[in-house]
C-alpha cells in the first residue's frame, strides 16, 4: 500500500512538472501580415517587451544629447542601440542628423539611406531620410564638409 502511494505521488509530481506553466521564454512577436500597413505614428516604433524599453530611453538619451551639442555622447548612445535594435530606421535616422549636426554630411547621408532599408510603408519616416539625403548634400555641395577641406 505504501509503494502504491509513493507511485501515486511520483505520478503527481511528474504531471506538476508538464503543466502548463510560464517556463520563462517569450513568445516570438506576430509577424505583419502583408498588405496590411502598421499604424501611421510619429512615435519611435520599436519591438515589444525590454528591448524596447531600453531602445526607447536610449534614444531620447542621444536626442537630449544631440540637443546639448554633445555629438560624441549622442553617436556612442546610438550605436549601442543600434545594437540592440538594428532594424529600427528611428534610431538611423537620429544617428544620421547627429552626425549632419557634427558636419558629417557624407556618414549622415550614408546613414539616412541605411534608414531607408527599414522603413516598410512608414512613409513619414521615408520623408524624413530623404530629407535628410537631400540636407547632407546640400552641405556637401556648399563646401560646409570640414572634412573635405582637410584634404
Amino acid at each position: 500500500m505504501v509503494r502504491l502511494n509513493a507511485c501515486w505521488l511520483l505520478v503527481a509530481v511528474l504531471m506538476a512538472g508538464c503543466s502548463s506553466a510560464p517556463t520563462g521564454r517569450t513568445q516570438p512577436a506576430p509577424r505583419p501580415v502583408p498588405g496590411i500597413p502598421e499604424p501611421d505614428s510619429s512615435t519611435v516604433a520599436l519591438p515589444p517587451g525590454p528591448e524596447r524599453s531600453l531602445t526607447l530611453a536610449l534614444h531620447d538619451q542621444a536626442n537630449a544629447a544631440r540637443l546639448r551639442g554633445d555629438h560624441d555622447a549622442a553617436i556612442a548612445t546610438l550605436e549601442r542601440a543600434i545594437r540592440i535594435d538594428p532594424d529600427a530606421p528611428e534610431l538611423w535616422l537620429l544617428l544620421s542628423r547627429v552626425n549632419l549636426d557634427a558636419g558629417d554630411p557624407v556618414a549622415a547621408q550614408q546613414l539616412a539611406r541605411k534608414a531607408l532599408q527599414f522603413t516598410g510603408d512608414r512613409a513619414h519616416l521615408e520623408q524624413q531620410a530623404w530629407g535628410l539625403i537631400d540636407a547632407a548634400q546640400r552641405q556637401t555641395d556648399e563646401g560646409l564638409d570640414p572634412k573635405s577641406q582637410d584634404d
